[in-house]
């Protein structure tokens, strides 16, 4: 008798939340946190680097945006609930608020609870740092007043303000007033306003002021969008970063405070995501779309990353979070025949320890291959897609197409690994086309560019032309 075929994984299997995610490893490199599916049952952790659970909690339905640490102890959980303000505002509201964590005592509080003159809500985060000993986070909150006809306290204004939060007693004083129009805050881990903007919504006007005052404007920009924002610090003290979406394309600018000079990092690069220092706040690098996958700017760091990624040949690989100095990295690889699998990546010893799965009930044989795909669109341009076929696939077989276009239009792409939702179909017997149309990341400017205006129109004959090349080559009936 031949052997048996074993039956393809039910489509709820993809559909699921991911088993394990929001990885994040305490700047000591010593334990990480993330969030759990444990049964039916979605569950916060935090495990050190022998596997020991130090903390754990259910979230339940609660939607965890994202975890943080403030140094080694303290675990900040961003959640946000919808409120339905309809009757009142004509519109539904997704409020934010932050869990802080202490580890070694196993309790918790919620930022701003025991302030009386604060909502117990949080717009906005802006780092953290020791200040006199004591480890303080810094948020944007929603001040009280108190109505000196009946004592209660009101809004003023629904603008939010910068305040100072004591992790180990939960006190929080406020830095700076945001009163009048929206703000931004660029603070050092000591407690130091050294810049802040300031968004003009009727007119659209983004200024940019040194310190807490306006007495020295340091940049300003029309953005009816308000597509310009201030990051965090820059590559050493006394500088700061702003992506300006402003003008004709996206850039990210270093201003140096002393001399208010501008700099463009990453001009020619595709970022996702920006790598600060877990202690002084400084930038370390980016994630970029392009190989090698992540830039930082000290070659030592560089080369650490470099020796990670060597490891994984064969595999995507993701930076996830970093140590200090990044003797120690949490790292994602997927592809091949990989659902996803988070490592724990120790530099000095060359050990990498896979630690969680993604998505453990997807067998390394239930996984499709996946390759690239390099066509041309009808005026010539180079366009390059995500081929995702069955499991089982045969090399001539003419298989039924889904053309799935990653979203955005602009700025986002679709590459190499494991897509829950490809995957999902390529399951069922499906081959799927994820094509990067023109106006897509990672391909440079000029493709990117070439997008502006084309929604609905080359955009769309860019899909259309990858079904061509398929077809023409037999690989779809």
């Amino acid at each position: 008798m031949g052997a048996s075929v074993q039956a393809a994984p039910a489509p709820e299997v993809y559909g699921r939340l991911p088993e394990v995610e929001l990885m994040r490893l305490a700047p000591s490199g010593r334990h990480y946190a993330f969030i759990a599916v444990v049964g039916e049952e979605r569950r916060l952790a935090v495990v050190d680097d022998a596997g020991k659970l130090l903390y754990s909690t259910p979230v339940g339905t609660a939607k965890v945006r994202d975890l943080s640490w403030a140094g080694d102890d303290h675990l900040l959980v961003t959640v946000s609930t919808t409120f339905d303000y309809r009757l009142v505002f004509a519109q539904a509201f997704e409020l934010y608020g932050v869990l802080n964590i202490d580890v070694p005592k196993r309790s918790s509080s919620v930022v701003f609870k025991q302030s009386a003159s604060v909502a117990d809500i949080v717009l906005g985060s802006f780092g953290s740092g020791v200040v006199d000993g004591q480890r303080r986070a810094y948020f944007g909150g929603l001040t009280y007043v108190r109505d000196s006809g009946n004592g209660q306290y009101v809004f003023r204004h629904g603008y939010r303000d910068l305040y100072s939060v004591d992790l180990d007693t939960g006190k929080a004083s406020r830095l700076d007033k945001g009163e009048g129009h929206p703000h931004d805050w660029v603070v050092t881990p000591q407690g130091e306003v050294i810049a802040h903007s300031e968004y003009e919504e009727r007119s659209g006007h983004w200024t940019l002021f040194e310190g807490k005052g306006t007495q020295r404007q340091l940049l300003s920009r029309d953005s009816p969008l308000d597509q310009v924002d201030l990051l965090g610090l820059g590559r050493s003290p006394g500088s700061l970063l702003v992506a300006d979406g402003s003008g004709d394309r996206d850039a990210l600018l270093e201003l140096t405070l002393n001399d208010g000079k501008a700099e463009e990092l990453f001009a020619d690069r595709s970022t996702e995501d920006y790598f600060f220092d877990p202690e002084t706040g400084l930038l370390l690098g980016a994630r970029i779309a392009e190989e090698p996958g992540a830039l930082l700017f000290d070659e030592r760091l560089q080369a650490r990353y470099l020796s990670a990624r060597k490891a994984f040949s064969g595999f995507q690989l993701k930076l996830v979070s970093y140590s200090r100095n990044f003797d120690r990295l949490l790292v994602f690889t997927d592809g091949g025949d990989d659902s996803g699998t988070y490592w724990l990546v120790d530099i000095a010893s060359r050990k990498a320890d896979p630690i969680a799965n993604a998505y453990g009930k997807i067998a390394a044989e239930d996984v499709g291959p996946t390759s690239l795909l390099h066509y041309k669109s009808g005026d010539g341009l180079a366009i390059e897609a995500v081929l995702t076929l069955p499991p089982a696939a045969k090399p001539d077989q003419a298989l039924p197409l889904v053309v799935m276009p990653h979203g955005g239009p602009i700025g986002l792409r679709d590459r190499l690994g494991f897509d829950w939702w490809a995957q999902a179909y390529a399951s069922a017997g499906y081959a799927v086309l994820q094509p990067n149309y023109r106006g897509s990341s990672g391909y440079g400017r000029a493709f990117l560019d070439a997008g502006y205006g084309q929604w609905g129109r080359l955009m769309q004959t860019d899909l259309s032309d990858g079904v061509k090349a398929l077809a023409q080559a037999g690989r779809i009936d």
